[in-house]
Order: structure tokens, then sequence, then C-alpha cells
């Protein structure tokens, strides 16, 4: 995947000043050859998820399929693309949590 424009504004600003990388840049973590389509779909899908009480819900199932039918996504590819992106949403509101709960113990 390239970098965003900010990202690449960053590496160009520090090439310039002859500066390292920031950590986060030079050690982004990368996609394996055609991971890339779960995590898109993760991204898209990232709209679809329930809201309620200060917090976001997980994509449900209906969503994951309802893409995958509007993106000709048939079979075992489909099977796999449900679990990975229920994996990533899985790993997405456990992170979430957690700053979360960091943030309220910081308002302490």
């Amino acid at each position: 995947m390239e970098q965003g424009p900010t990202e690449a504004f960053i590496i160009q600003q520090c090439m310039q000043q002859r500066m390292p990388l920031p950590d986060k840049i030079a050690n982004a973590p990368y996609l394996l050859l055609g991971l890339e389509l779960y995590y898109m779909a993760f991204m898209d899908l990232t709209t679809c998820r329930g809201q309620g009480y200060g917090s976001e819900g997980p994509i449900g199932w209906l969503q994951i399929h309802e893409y995958c039918i509007v993106n000709d996504i048939w079979g075992e590819q489909r099977e796999d693309m449900i679990y990975h992106v229920q994996h990533l949403d899985a790993e997405y509101l456990e992170f979430k949590g957690k700053r979360l709960k960091a943030a309220n113990n910081n308002k302490k």
C-alpha cells in the first residue's frame, strides 16, 4: 500500500532536512500480497458499525455478506473475507477499548 499525503509530506521533510524518519513510518507494518483485499473491505465496512453509548459496535456478519455480494466475492474467498474482517474488527475494537480506558484514567 502507498503512503498517504500526510506520511508522504513527513517523508519529504525528513529527506530535505536529513533527519531520520519517525519510528511509526520507518517501521510501518507491511501487508503480504493478497491481504490488501481484506484490509480494504475492513476499511470500507468500518462505516457500517453500530454506535451506542459513546462506543463503537462490531461490524455485523450481514454487512460483510452484502459487501461480498456487491463485490462479487463467492465461495471460499467469501468465507475468508468474513473470517479476516471479523478478526480485524475484533482487534480494532480491543485497541479502541484500551485507548478509551486510558483516556478515562488520565481524566481522573
